[in-house]
């Protein structure tokens, strides 16, 4: 707005602002002629276009009757605000007349001016006054000077995330540009700063932006001047300086710990991101991949970097790997980056991680098992699995123990079967166990020594590994049966022989051979047990003549 105003004869040109309403006129003195009524007119001498310039009203107060304005004031009004008055003086047909100029340029912006006469009373019972009036609005518009922005220096090539320094100029003919400016790359801000005046004030003001971090990419470095804080200097914009922001070098380290676990085991997979460009010492950011024989197993989006240290170039992850969900057998792991805008995407070497199975444990609290084919060896037997997870078990490279350095309670009860085996050949049917124990019976077994291996299968856990153990069974022969006492024959009426025929001897009764019929095999067993019985007598005989020691 007007910042300074006088009228033609000089008084200041900003009175104190009106308080609203216009004054009206004082009642008339006694006697005094009535007011006469009053026609007010802007005209517009000299307008500005732009900031800089002044301008120029003329204002015309016309009466519809005779009296005398010569002395009194009308008022010029901008946007609601009394920025100054000027005297008016007679220039005929009733009309009276002043001019308002201004001292000081107005600010840029949009203006509505009306000229105001505020109206007299009179003094003199000849005189009469006047009433107040005020003219039509006049609108115009203040445009702020142009300026004209341009880069004095600036790179054309650097890395993600380096740190620039950019210089720049910004011209306003006959003034020297105030307020700030910002450096754009592409459509996006990444710095502000303040102008400062140039020695030279025909040089315009300078702008350097220092130290500025580069976004991760972009095309086109400028600066775009935002005109002055008053609103006189308009914004300009520079012409747009290519530049090339190349992505940051990354490379992909990995290390297992342990690189050999049990399947019921986890072990940390430990990764170091590296940022291979010089002079940098931006920490890589982005997303991991796991790839376990080529597929992904494992994804951490936007990782968390664990290194304790930040601004060093590296950053670090960590990831947990479980050997039950890869399986058995040894799998090569790769690490793939994914990177965020500003780095190059890397793979790490394969490395290798062994996965064993779980050992098992069959155990007996004995060595050797006896037995008869009437009543067979059995044999009590306790599977478990070995507690012992991690390096250490890997480290026994084998999957059974020494009877002596294993006990039923040295793990946890499996879930299985259990199936005899000689010389390579099952005995008997599969035993499962109930509660990790089962009773296992050798059934079919011949008389003398036997080498029995007893194999457990575990069925719940497909990583647990199969075990067995080896026992001896020695079968002997059954005892014979001991003879009980002979029963005596029930006597009877014997049977009539019959007749006898001539040339035929007579059969003996059953009472006397025992032998129905008199068949001759009867006969021939009477005589084998005589035999016997005549052996054993002689023998006792025998052992009688020698005394015991």
């Amino acid at each position: 707005m007007l910042t300074g105003l006088w009228g033609v004869a000089g008084t200041p040109a900003f009175a104190a602002p009106s308080t609203g309403a216009m004054p009206l006129v004082q009642a008339q003195q006694l006697g005094a002629p009535a007011p006469v009524n009053s026609t007010t007119r802007l005209n517009p001498i000299l307008i500005p276009k732009a900031y800089g310039a002044p301008f120029l009203f003329s204002v015309t107060v016309e009466l519809d009757a005779a009296s005398n304005l010569s002395g009194q004031v009308a008022e010029l009004w901008l946007n609601g605000e009394n920025v100054g008055q000027t005297p008016l003086i007679y220039i005929g047909s009733g009309r009276f007349s002043g001019i308002l100029a201004t001292s000081q340029v107005p600010n840029a912006g949009e203006y509505s001016a009306v000229a105001r006469f505020p109206g007299f009373e009179a003094t003199t019972p000849t005189t009469a006054g006047a009433l107040p009036s005020e003219s039509s609005p006049y609108r115009f518009t203040v445009a702020p000077l142009a300026s004209t922005t341009a880069v004095t220096a600036a790179p054309t090539a650097e890395h993600a995330f380096a740190t620039v320094d950019v210089a720049a100029s910004v011209f306003v003919p006959g003034y020297t540009p105030t307020g700030s400016a910002s450096l754009m790359l592409d459509d996006t801000e990444i710095a502000t700063a303040a102008l400062e005046a140039a020695t030279d004030p025909s040089a315009g003001s300078r702008v350097d932006f220092v130290g500025v971090r580069l976004p991760a990419h972009g095309e086109t470095l400028w600066v775009r001047y935002q005109g002055s804080a008053d609103g006189n200097m308009a914004p300009s914009d520079s012409v747009r300086t290519p530049i090339h922001i190349d992505p940051l070098d990354t490379s992909v380290d990995v290390r297992l710990d342990p690189s050999q676990i049990r399947a019921d085991d986890t072990t940390d997979l430990h990764i170091t991101v590296t940022n291979e460009t010089l002079g940098s010492s931006q920490d890589p950011v982005g997303s991991v991949e796991v790839l376990i024989d080529g597929a992904v197993a494992v994804t951490m989006a936007q990782a968390q970097d664990v290194d304790p240290e930040s601004g060093n170039g590296v950053s670090r992850y960590s990831v947990p790997l479980g050997g039950s969900e890869l399986g058995l057998g040894t799998h090569d792991v790769t690490v793939q980056f994914l990177p965020e805008p500003g780095f190059t995407e890397s793979s790490s070497e394969p490395v290798s991680l062994t996965v064993q199975g779980i050992p098992t444990w069959i155990t007996s609290d004995v060595a050797v098992v006896a037995g008869t084919p009437a009543h067979p060896a059995r044999v009590l037997v306790r599977a478990s699995v070995d507690p012992a997870a991690g390096p250490a078990s890997a480290a026994k490279g084998a999957l059974r123990a020494a009877p002596e350095e294993v006990t039923a309670s040295s793990g946890s009860a499996a879930a299985g079967y259990v199936q005899a085996f000689v010389a390579g050949e099952p005995l008997g049917d599969p035993v499962w166990l109930a509660e990790g124990a089962a009773d296992v019976e050798l059934r079919g077994l011949a008389e003398g020594r036997h080498d029995v291996e007893i194999r457990f299968t575990p069925t719940e856990d497909p990583n647990a590994l199969k075990s067995s153990m080896s026992i001896t069974a020695e079968i002997t022969a059954d005892a014979a049966p001991k003879p009980g006492p002979k029963p005596e024959p029930k006597p009877g009426p014997a049977p009539d022989p019959g007749p006898e025929q001539p040339g035929q001897p007579a059969q003996p009764s059953l009472a006397q051979t025992g032998a129905p019929g008199g068949h001759p095999w009867f006969a021939l067993g009477a005589a084998s047990v005589l035999l016997a019985a005549s052996v054993l007598f002689a023998g006792s005989r025998r052992l009688s003549r020698h005394p015991r020691a």
